[in-house]
């Protein structure tokens, strides 16, 4: 099993040239959400808007602090606000696809991607972003197209070499996975997420040493991340090593109780069998 990256990609500018009053407001928001005092951002854009009503930026600040703030609806209405005001926002068009993507509603992000892309085509987030779509969609071609065009244009762009790897995954590519995943660990050691894509990887190349190694890398960094213990198990299986294999699939169903292949394998390997 391999873990997706779904992430938001947040575009801000710095605004100049106030009209209508609505500066100090807007200036008092973004110190506040520098700050991480979210919901005095909240009421300070809101005030910021009142003054303005047809303040694009106004909108897309406010988009970002209520999407901190897990109000997915009320950021997607400000984003498309954000744009409506200003047609060549193409980072309110990114930053939608991302919240689009996060809902499942695969054609809206599709739309606002390709969007943004006709706005800035070289914009490596909105990129980025529409290869998860395509991964999303099973459109792994277009996904690999997507990200390499990210990747030319953003050197160690770590998020658009995993979601590559998973569609090269997808497509059975699995030692150009391996490449991609190795790729985002030197630009960014830390990313369990990677080792654990990479462990799988691996684990379909049949060399289960080196997905255990990662997949212990992953839980190491982020224990929560319990994909690794599944991918983990599924190599002990296939080295014979049953009692480690029993363990990592009793640590998974801890969280995934329902996984009832899992739990058939673990219940086999217990049996003997």
């Amino acid at each position: 099993m391999r873990k997706f990256v779904i992430t938001m990609l947040i575009v801000l500018t710095a605004v100049t040239g106030f009209s209508w009053g609505e500066g100090k407001y807007f200036k008092k928001g973004t110190e506040a959400l520098n700050k991480g005092d979210l919901q005095a951002a909240k009421v300070f854009f809101n005030e910021a808007l009142n003054k303005n009503p047809k303040f694009s930026r106004g909108y897309s600040y406010l988009a970002y602090t209520q999407t901190k703030l897990g109000d997915i609806d009320g950021a997607i209405t400000n984003y498309k606000l954000a744009y409506k005001f200003d047609e060549k926002d193409y980072s309110s068009l990114t930053n939608l696809c991302g919240l689009y993507i996060r809902k499942g509603e695969l054609q809206n992000a599709h739309e606002s991607c390709t969007q943004a892309l006709s706005i800035k085509s070289d914009s490596h987030v909105a990129l980025n972003q529409r290869c998860l779509v395509f991964l999303q969609m099973d459109r792994h071609q277009s996904a690999i197209g997507d990200c390499s065009q990210a990747i030319l244009l953003k050197d160690g762009y770590e998020t658009a070499y995993i979601n590559r790897g998973l569609a090269y995954s997808e497509l059975g590519q699995y030692q150009n996975s391996v490449d991609d995943f190795t790729n985002a660990l030197k630009a960014n050691p830390a990313n369990a997420t990677a080792y654990n894509n990479r462990c799988s990887a691996y684990k379909e190349l049949k060399m289960y040493e080196e997905a255990v190694a990662d997949c212990s890398k992953a839980l190491v960094m982020d224990e929560n991340l319990i994909e690794a213990y599944q991918n983990r198990g599924a190599a002990y299986e296939m080295m014979g090593k049953k009692d480690d294999a029993v363990m990592d699939y009793r640590n998974y169903l801890k969280y995934e109780p329902e996984a009832e292949s899992v739990r058939q394998r673990m219940l086999r390997l217990m049996k003997g069998e």
